[in-house]
């Protein structure tokens, strides 16, 4: 059981690595890297994080999957932007599907 609890923990503190590297990095964020960094840190000292790793929840894990999906769902609608300003057809069939 304890195998479980630290595999499970380890995929926690890896998640919460891509998460915070996804929201703060300087190029999306316009933070500067010492800024990024002490709010990341203030992330893991929050107690709500610390409760999650020490019960072993899943909330960073399903925060880590709303973040892909956002940054996925931003690259396509910033490719179908792209469409629909060369050409309008392709705007309205993008809209359909």
């Amino acid at each position: 059981m304890k195998e479980a609890f630290w595999i499970w923990t380890s995929l926690n503190v890896v998640a919460l690595t891509v998460t915070l590297f996804m929201l703060l990095r300087p190029s999306t964020t316009g933070l500067s890297p010492p800024m990024g960094l002490t709010i990341a840190a203030m992330t893991i000292l929050y107690d709500p994080v610390a409760m999650n790793f020490e019960y072993a929840q899943r909330q960073i894990v399903i925060l880590l999957l709303l973040v892909v999906a956002i940054a996925r769902w931003s690259a396509i609608t910033i490719g179908r932007q792209a469409s629909c300003s060369r050409r309008p057809v392709c705007c309205v069939l993008s809209l359909c599907s």
